[in-house]
């Protein structure tokens, strides 16, 4: 069972960095295109709440009150392993031409708002991220 989650995870870390480098674009952002600070505090706010998701189960596992199941060093696992897809996440889509859309902003902050990031969140995502940089290199 265990070996299945860590399999799952691992797939799904090694599906997203093909997203990850695409949703980047080596041209420079400009003052312009920057998004909104509003946007930008709601994807720092997603991270604080990973983070905080982190350190509940970190004390659940942890406690001394009740006996640490498996499950809850599993569900530490897991919310350390959220956490830092939804890091890498912003990380890389911070000051892309990507961030232009508001179609992929949404999708995107509709993603880091899940608990479990799955391998077909990751697709829908590259995918609009495909359309909407099809659609940005057309309209220019």
């Amino acid at each position: 069972m265990l070996k299945k989650l860590f399999f799952t995870l691992g797939l799904s870390l090694s599906f997203m960095s093909p997203i990850l480098v695409s949703a980047q674009d080596p041209g420079v952002v400009t003052k312009k295109d920057a998004v909104d600070p509003a946007f930008n505090s709601k994807l720092d706010a997603a991270l604080q709440k990973a983070e905080a998701d982190v350190q509940k189960a970190y004390v659940r596992a942890t406690t001394h009150e009740n006996i640490p199941t498996w499950d809850s060093k599993v569900f530490l696992e897991n919310a350390a392993i959220q956490l830092e897809v939804k890091k890498t996440l912003v990380n890389n889509f911070k000051g892309t031409v990507s961030l232009q859309s508001a179609a992929v902003r949404a999708k995107l902050l509709e993603v880091l708002d899940k608990s479990i990031i799955t391998q077909a969140d990751l697709a829908e995502l590259q995918s609009l991220v495909n359309q909407e940089k099809e659609r940005l290199n057309t309209t220019k």
